[in-house]
């Protein structure tokens, strides 16, 4: 059984901001998060003491910023990313993105 969580990050801007969603997700032994609302730029692959952020978001920011997506993996989803190939669809926009995960189920099974 694992975690996934859904936050609106209300601005990841800084490195400070993503090192508190890396704890946060720590202490509640998360799988994964899903990040919106990052106000961050650009396509991002951010690795911090085994966890990795991928981030998809317009190219400037204009103001406070707006949109901006992530997804946020403990190193246990960062195995299973990386199992999976290591694939970032974030080509859709500022707005999409989406990773495969290799898991196994109870049984064994490659999910």
């Amino acid at each position: 059984l694992v975690s996934i969580y859904s936050q609106n990050a209300r601005g990841l801007k800084t490195n400070s901001a993503l090192t508190e969603a890396i704890e946060a997700l720590r202490r509640r032994s998360g799988f994964s998060a899903g990040l919106h609302e990052t106000w961050r730029t650009g396509l991002e692959e951010i690795e911090e003491d085994g966890f990795v952020f991928l981030g998809a978001a317009p190219a400037v920011q204009n103001g406070r910023g707006s949109k901006g997506v992530g997804i946020l993996l403990s190193p246990l989803a960062v195995a299973a990313w990386r199992a999976a190939g290591a694939v970032v669809h974030n080509d859709v926009g500022p707005r999409v993105i989406a990773v495969r995960l290799e898991v196994e189920d109870s049984s064994g099974r490659k999910k």
